[in-house]
């Protein structure tokens, strides 16, 4: 849901959570219920890395993926403005899992405008 591929600016503004830094999304599955959401944010030019919590740089080689925080059918993560370079390329990929272990992946690329 945010941010989206047309995003430009205002970063604390694109969730509900109005003044907080956090990418968000919904997610449903009308069968066996959605038990997690999980998401990753990857450089889009080289060297194409991937955010990792600790120590909160874009410095791993591999997906890192986090838990997001759920209220169904929203989710939330939060992700601080600081963490991007101005005018850079990113993708968000969100993967979310049933409670039957089914899993949907999807993502989105924007590029950072504060």
């Amino acid at each position: 849901t945010f941010p989206t591929a047309g995003y430009n600016g205002g970063w604390l503004a694109g969730c509900a959570t109005a003044l907080v830094a956090d990418v968000c999304g919904t997610s449903t599955d009308a069968t066996a219920g959605v038990a997690k959401v999980q998401v990753s944010f990857r450089q889009a030019a080289a060297p194409s890395l991937y955010w990792n919590p600790l120590p909160a740089t874009f410095s791993s080689a591999t997906e890192v993926l986090s838990n997001a925080t759920l209220a169904l059918p929203s989710w939330s993560s939060p992700m601080a403005a600081a963490a991007f370079a101005n005018a850079t390329g990113y993708t968000i990929r969100a993967l979310a899992t049933d409670s039957a272990g089914n899993t949907a992946t999807t993502s989105t690329t924007f590029t950072f405008s504060p």
